[in-house]
């Protein structure tokens, strides 16, 4: 199976699991969420997890790199925790090299075409890198001026096409990390799935050495907070999500991956 198979696989399991069982909602996703900062070989790596109530669903070992310009500046990786039932969604970029990719594309605008719920940063300088082919993102937002960076990542979902764009975000707040996670849906094949963002900016030393790397940075306007706020579609679509949601954990999806 490709990867960008097996991510889809995978996630759509966790939706299933979290979503489509017992009416629970998008804010009773959100487990638990852990940001680090490791230096390895001379070169800063940036982490994020995001941990989610699943169940009904087993995989390990899952884990796909971030390419750009032919190498590799990073990767996602999703794993289950049986004995808690909880799924892990993390999330990691190499911070010097993704700073020095020539021309990184740019712009905080979900598969859907939606931008993410967030005010007080400047989407159109936030970068976005493709995981694998099936429309899966990863984000980073990165301003050493005024002390603010954002990491997180779309993650694919086929199965949950129900041609209307729209977001349902829940916001979570732990141990100084501020975000959103839940679902974001599309018209098109990849564009609908599972997303998280955070501010990981109170984690961050900002070294000023880095500062150096990127013009685009170092151009953006400075801002004083981050401001996350939920958002939701109308019923009638949230309805509609309801019952994709419903069909598929009706279905007992279980799946396993070696």
């Amino acid at each position: 199976m490709k990867p960008s198979s097996i991510i889809r696989a995978v996630l759509l399991g966790v939706c299933v699991a979290t979503l489509g069982g017992c009416g629970k909602s998008a804010s009773s996703i959100f487990k638990n969420a852990t940001f680090t900062v490791v230096p390895q070989n001379g070169d800063e790596y940036l982490q994020l997890e995001v941990d989610i109530n699943s169940s009904n669903i087993i995989f390990s070992g899952l884990t796909i790199p971030i390419i750009s310009h032919s190498q590799v500046i990073g990767d996602v990786g999703v794993s289950t925790n049986l004995s808690t039932g909880t799924s892990a969604m993390v999330v990691q970029v190499d911070l010097t090299k993704v700073l020095k990719v020539p021309n990184p594309t740019l712009g905080g605008i979900l598969p859907n075409g939606l931008p993410w719920p967030v005010t007080g940063v400047n989407l159109g300088q936030m970068m976005s890198f493709a995981v694998g082919s099936s429309g899966s993102r990863v984000y980073l937002y990165y301003d050493p001026t005024a002390k603010k960076a954002m990491l997180g990542a779309a993650l694919d979902v086929s199965a949950l096409n129900i041609g209307t764009p729209a977001t349902l975000f829940s916001t979570f707040s732990q141990s100084g990390i501020n975000g959103l996670v839940g679902l974001y849906t599309g018209k098109t094949a990849n564009t609908s799935g599972v997303g998280f963002l955070a501010d990981v900016s109170s984690k961050m030393s900002f070294p000023a050495a880095l500062s150096l790397h990127r013009e685009m940075v170092r151009k953006t306007k400075p801002v004083q907070r981050v401001q996350f706020y939920s958002t939701s579609p109308k019923t009638a679509v949230r309805r509609k999500i309801d019952r994709v949601l419903y069909r598929l954990n009706e279905s007992h999806a279980r799946i396993t991956i070696h």
